[in-house]
């Protein structure tokens, strides 16, 4: 979404547009009409809207960029039924983690740089300050969060489509990718400024990539266990 930071129309706004994105990903798969043009705009906005670049991280798998959504479909179901035949304790995942290993093992890692956004994107003739800062402000854990969640709802309803494959699905997967290892490069549960708005965004990415953990860390655990503590 754009203008939400006060720079003017072209100021795309990450933190809006993950709500509006989760909103309007919601609304198509119930069946409501979105216009792709919107979507294809958002799209544009959010690769425009990451680091160039990173320091290279250590690869692990990203279910969520590392497959089709077909596959990433048919590892959300065998995960759901996995759970529904546990013992019933919440604690215990073990036919989950089992199946989600079956899928990493046949899928496996590809090269991660960590590369974030920050909150706002400035396109060309804005005269935001951010316009002066590369292509975004600094970048964070919130917003690096914010946008890979937003790319992945986007994958999820745009993914089948013929524009998509052809001239979106190596870039998006790369930028997934590499959102998620930003995350697990600069690792935390705790953001002092918006503690609990980071947790929901983080805990959007674990559900939505399919990762259990980000580069050996375990964001449930940790994101719980900050929660309550």
């Amino acid at each position: 979404m754009t203008g939400g930071g006060g720079g003017g129309g072209n100021e795309w706004d990450h933190s809006n547009t993950q709500y509006a994105l989760l909103g309007l990903g919601a609304a198509k798969r119930l069946g409501v009409k979105v216009s792709s043009k919107d979507l294809y705009a958002a799209l544009d906005a959010l690769l425009a809207g990451q680091e160039s670049s990173g320091p290279s991280v250590d690869s692990f798998s990203v279910p969520a960029a590392d497959a089709s959504w077909d596959e990433i479909e048919s590892l959300a179901q065998d995960l759901a039924n996995a759970r529904a035949q546990a013992s019933g304790d919440p604690a215990d995942d073990t036919a989950t983690r089992t199946r989600a290993r079956s899928f990493y093992s046949s899928h496996p890692p590809q090269t991660m740089q960590a590369r974030g956004w920050g909150y706002v994107y400035s396109g060309p003739g804005n005269d935001h300050p951010a316009a002066s800062q590369s292509h975004s402000l600094q970048a964070g854990n919130s917003m690096t969060a914010a946008c890979v969640a937003s790319l992945i709802v986007l994958k999820s309803v745009l993914g089948k489509g013929r524009t998509y494959e052809r001239k979106y699905a190596d870039q998006v997967d790369r930028a997934i990718r590499d959102g998620i290892a930003y995350l697990a490069r600069n690792w935390t549960v705790r953001d002092q400024r918006h503690p609990y708005y980071y947790l929901y965004g983080l805990e959007r990415v674990g559900v939505l990539s399919g990762c259990f953990e980000f580069g050996g860390h375990d964001w449930y655990s940790e994101g719980a266990a900050q929660l309550v503590s």
